[in-house]
């Protein structure tokens, strides 16, 4: 599921605190402690300043790992925008992690996985190649990928292209391997 929320801050008055980097990290670190607290192994996934008015604020992002391995989602697993002030907007993704079956599968290679891609590849060059975890429903449907239950990971192998897109090769190989996954 996803949790959002949102509010317009208060104002502060010129020069008062809340307006440096540091200062606006405690304020989203305190605010996720007071709200359930951190996801099991979130890490950074970056910071952006953004404009608000006459003050710059920061979007902070993270993305959980499991069993070492980023999940990958089409947005991340947490996403927060502070602006002098405090949190305007929080941003939450929460599943459940289905532990693996019973069945062992062959982990194709990374190689077998750029060849899998060739054609959505193209001439476009590639950036980087790194196992992750794929969230996706276990039926697809038009509500998904936020609406479905239940939700899988898939293991992949994500393919990063020079203009930031992302292509998902199944990292297993399966009896009716699709290859390339469809987001």
């Amino acid at each position: 599921g996803m949790l959002q929320y949102s509010e317009k801050p208060a104002e502060l008055a010129a020069g008062a605190p809340g307006s440096t980097t540091i200062e606006q990290f405690e304020q989203a670190f305190n605010f996720v402690l007071a709200r359930g607290g951190w996801p099991k192994g979130a890490v950074s996934a970056g910071m952006q300043p953004i404009r608000e008015a006459e003050e710059i604020g920061y979007r902070f992002g993270f993305v959980q790992l499991y069993n070492g391995l980023p999940v990958i989602d089409f947005v991340p697993t947490m996403d927060i925008e502070v602006v002098p002030g405090g949190v305007q907007r929080y941003q939450r993704l929460t599943y459940d992690i289905i532990q693996p079956g019973y069945f062992q599968f062959e982990v194709r290679s990374a190689e077998d996985a750029l060849a899998r891609a060739t054609s959505a590849i193209g001439d476009r060059k590639v950036n980087d190649v790194y196992l992750a975890y794929y969230q996706r429903p276990y039926y697809l449907s038009d509500a998904a990928p936020f609406h479905a239950e239940p939700m899988y990971l898939y293991p992949v192998w994500a393919i990063e292209l020079e203009n930031g897109e992302r292509l998902f090769v199944h990292a297993y190989k399966l009896l009716n391997d699709p290859g390339l996954i469809k987001p």
